[in-house]
């Protein structure tokens, strides 16, 4: 199936001009942004009554990355995600996308982004095409003097054209006139996808962007995200498979309860040192085993193990490194354990995860 070449202008705009009132309070300085951001926060707090969802929030997505964001349910993800695509204001705290703030002109924001929220989906009377039709207006993908790839097309052709690519690059065409109630949960995925895809944004995301699609059309998806960044694209992707953080993010963060505890590549997360192994002669030490039987008669005076002779003084490994899986890094950061109750899992089969805590978090 051929791929059209991505048209990727990180700050072009698209003519939307309308934005929220401002309004009369001092607006206090942006966080730092430097040229390579595409997403800077400093400080991002959300408040929903009691309940602190986002808390604090401080980090930076660069441009031409696979940004992952990986979290237990309700640990803030979607809520953050809300924040940054100007959904929600935030209690606190500032975020700049596309050099723009998303809480003061959220829909400027959005003229650079696509969107797909986790459990959205597409208008249950409308097909298909007729969606995508409905997305290309929004998006003035009509107005944009040509069909995006350099063929001269304008207006409705040019709509017409990318609508009918993306039906064929998603194998939409025997439903391309049904109403998307009438959809499986996988297809309703992909129609979303063609939405999100649909302007060829600079900017994308993708909130459990995999959930329901079969593995032809993961790995197509994959590919095309591959691409995409290579072009200069942005993804920012919150999952919680982590399998697909594992293979295609540049970088991942990690959030629980609100706040960001742990940003780094791949190698960064799972590789952490351990120590202290016989230090000072901890095993052996001052001839402790000596002292059995007295006067020497088994061992006396430190002959087994004395003065530290095993691992004293950490003569023997005190520090190294051990990689671990990013399953096992994810465990130790949000400090949670795989319950060893019976030794039975979920009812996927996969591990059963305790909270210390005994709390249940809300979902948000």
């Amino acid at each position: 199936m051929s791929r059209p070449p991505l048209s990727i202008d990180p700050m072009a705009e698209q003519g939307i001009s309308e934005t929220e009132p401002s309004t009369n309070s001092p607006t206090p300085s942006p966080p730092p942004h430097s040229s390579e951001s595409v997403i800077s926060t400093h400080e991002l707090t959300k408040n929903f009554g009691n309940l602190i969802a986002v808390n604090t929030v401080t980090m930076e997505v660069r441009r031409g990355e696979i940004f992952g964001f990986l979290g237990l349910n309700g640990a803030g993800k979607t809520t953050l995600l809300k924040l940054l695509t100007g959904q929600l204001k935030p209690t606190s705290g500032f975020s700049i996308v596309m050099g723009v703030d998303p809480a003061i002109e959220p829909v400027r924001v959005k003229q650079n982004l696509g969107i797909v929220p986790e459990i959205e989906s597409p208008p249950s009377f409308l097909t298909p095409v007729e969606f995508l039709h409905y997305v290309g207006l929004i998006r003035k993908v009509d107005d944009d003097g040509g069909d995006g790839r350099g063929g001269g097309d304008t207006g409705k052709l040019a709509l017409k054209k990318r609508a009918d690519h993306w039906i064929e690059f998603f194998d939409l065409l025997e439903y391309r006139d049904t109403m998307c109630k009438d959809l499986s949960k996988g297809t309703k995925q992909r129609v979303m996808l063609a939405a999100a895809f649909f302007h060829e944004p600079p900017l994308l995301f993708l909130d459990e962007p995999f959930l329901g699609l079969d593995p032809f059309h993961q790995k197509q998806v994959k590919e095309y995200l591959a691409e995409y960044v290579l072009k200069g694209g942005t993804v920012f992707m919150c999952t919680h498979i982590l399998e697909v953080a594992e293979k295609m993010c540049d970088r991942i963060s990690i959030i629980d309860r609100g706040r960001i505890i742990a940003t780094g590549t791949l190698e960064e997360l799972t590789v952490r040192s351990i120590g202290n192994i016989g230090v000072d002669g901890d095993i052996g030490g001052g001839g402790d085993i000596g002292n059995i039987g007295g006067d020497g008669d088994i061992g006396g005076d430190g002959d087994i193990g004395g003065d530290g002779d095993i691992g004293g003084d950490g003569d023997s490994g005190d520090h190294g490194t051990t990689r671990e899986g990013l399953d096992e890094a994810f465990l130790r950061l949000t400090g949670k354990d795989v319950s060893a109750a019976g030794g039975k899992g979920t009812d996927s089969g996969g591990p059963a995860i305790s909270d210390h805590s005994g709390q249940d978090a809300e979902e948000n």
